[in-house]
């Protein structure tokens, strides 16, 4: 179980960076987004886990079985069972499960143009699944520098349009509002994050600091 939250910590880091590092290279709303992903983080790797079950999963899932130990760890490369991965897809166009599986692990690779094409093949079968929709938005996004506007935007509204508290989707809704100067939005956004985030204090923080600065920009630009 340790090996496992340290690869999926690894994993969901790799993957934050595709978001995160286009972030940090834009205005302050952005780093505030790029903060509040990284107090995700816990949140992520436990999905990681409900959805992938161990670190092996993507070997099973893949048909790379040969590598795996009696621990159930595999040491082979993450690029062939990826690819492996992709081939099944093209196989088995069907399988919601397998093309979210190919999305993250293309996030995982930092290659967000792909991962959004995978995201869109699961959507394409399960539609109304906020997480999905949230991590549409969010692998789009990345692959244009992150950009949140059009139809990041409206894959992030429909997220919360299914589920109002869903911390990913507010999170990036709060920021394109900021992105577009519409701060009271953002803060009503932020608010809720920080609500319904009382599980998790480290968000909860980040979501009332982003209100605080927030405000200050308002201030300033009066």
């Amino acid at each position: 179980m340790i090996a496992f939250w340290l690869i999926a910590a690894v994993m969901v880091l790799a993957a934050l960076g595709c978001v995160v590092t286009p972030l940090l290279g834009r205005e302050r709303a952005h780093a505030a987004l790029a903060a509040l992903l990284i107090a995700l983080l816990p949140s992520a790797a436990m999905t990681m886990y409900m959805h992938i079950g161990n670190p092996a999963a993507l070997a099973v899932y893949s048909g790379d079985t040969a590598g795996i130990d009696k621990h159930g760890e595999s040491p082979g490369s993450i690029e062939v069972m990826v690819s492996r991965l992709a081939a099944r897809m093209s196989r088995t166009p069907d399988d919601a499960k397998g093309w979210t599986m190919l999305a993250r692990s293309y996030a995982v690779l930092e290659r967000p143009a792909d991962a959004a094409a995978a995201y869109r093949r699961a959507l394409a079968l399960t539609p109304r699944d906020p997480d999905l929709l949230a991590d549409y938005a969010d692998a789009l996004a990345s692959a244009r520098g992150g950009d949140l506007s059009g139809e990041p935007l409206t894959n992030i509204d429909a997220a919360l349009a299914i589920d109002p508290g869903h911390p990913k989707a507010l999170a990036l809704a709060a920021s394109a509002a900021f992105d577009r100067r519409d701060y009271p939005l953002a803060i009503r956004h932020w608010e809720a994050l920080r609500d319904v985030s009382g599980a998790e204090p480290e968000i909860a923080r980040q979501a009332q600091k982003n209100i605080d600065e927030t405000l200050l920009t308002m201030r300033k630009r009066r």
